[in-house]
């Protein structure tokens, strides 16, 4: 797993946007905590945690995606162009 220990605003308050429109449209909202990561890697054993350079892309896209807890399948609900 990719993940950072610094805390970014700019992504924390487009969860908040999100989850506030998920509420409005009656799903429910955003639950519990978020920890902002890439899934690099799926494996049988444990990898030791390694520091690496910082790495930066720019979004031109936003997908909502389900992911059935248990099934190793994903669900695209939708995409949208970031502009």
């Amino acid at each position: 797993v990719l993940s950072s220990s610094d805390r970014d605003e700019g992504l924390l308050a487009l969860r908040q946007r999100l989850g506030l429109a998920l509420k409005l449209a009656g799903l429910g909202g955003t639950q519990g905590s978020f920890t902002p990561h890439m899934t690099l890697l799926w494996a049988d054993r444990m990898v030791a945690e390694a520091p690496i350079l910082p790495v930066c892309w720019t979004a031109r896209e936003f997908a909502l995606v389900l992911s059935p807890v248990g099934q190793a399948r994903h669900i695209t609900l939708g995409r949208w162009r970031l502009v």
